[in-house]
């Protein structure tokens, strides 16, 4: 699946936050952003979301919107994504685009991830932990593999805001469940 970029800043004035999704849900959530009025954003597949920052992925003309209006918030801080497929209906384009936007956006001191297959999108989310002054990084039962394990070690070490570390892996095969917090370490 591929997609054009949409040039978000040069279609905002004549576009409608109903133009750019169906769902009503999302559709509060962008203009939240959009108002400034969100600090906390969790993206998911569609009929996953439970909160009102629960995000449901539809398209990636949706995720190019909403990384637009993400990066120009000032209020928000938070940003999850959750379950290992949601992004399933995005391209690899936008989701690349998407996470390198993260990573201009200084605003973001909370990253987490739930559930999710971080070997498809770890390298990606390295720019935005460097680059942001995160302080808050949390990993809950996600696929973490020796290759990004040791990506995001190494990416602490460049990461000086960094305040607490959390990550509880997936159980492996044999029930050996990983437990890589700080408090374990």
């Amino acid at each position: 699946m591929s997609s054009q970029a949409v040039d978000c800043n040069a279609l905002e004035a004549t576009t409608s936050i109903e133009d750019i999704t169906g769902n009503e849900h999302n559709r509060d959530i962008l203009r939240a952003l959009q108002n400034d009025e969100l600090s906390q954003l969790w993206l998911c597949r569609p009929d996953l979301a439970t909160e009102f920052e629960d995000y449901e992925l539809g398209s990636s003309r949706e995720l190019d919107w909403l990384g637009h209006f993400a990066k120009k918030s000032t209020r928000l801080e938070s940003v999850g994504i959750l379950g290992y497929d949601a992004f399933v209906n995005c391209s690899g384009q936008s989701v690349d685009r998407f996470l390198d936007g993260l990573g201009k956006c200084n605003h973001i001191k909370k990253m987490h991830f739930s559930g999710t297959n971080l070997a498809e999108i770890i390298d990606k989310v390295g720019g935005a932990m460097t680059s942001n002054s995160i302080t808050h990084f949390e990993v809950y039962e996600c696929h973490l593999g020796v290759p990004e394990a040791t990506f995001l070690f190494n990416t602490f070490g460049d990461m000086n805001s960094l305040e607490e570390l959390c990550i509880d892996c997936e159980e492996e095969e044999g029930g050996v469940l990983a437990h890589l917090d700080d408090d374990d370490m």
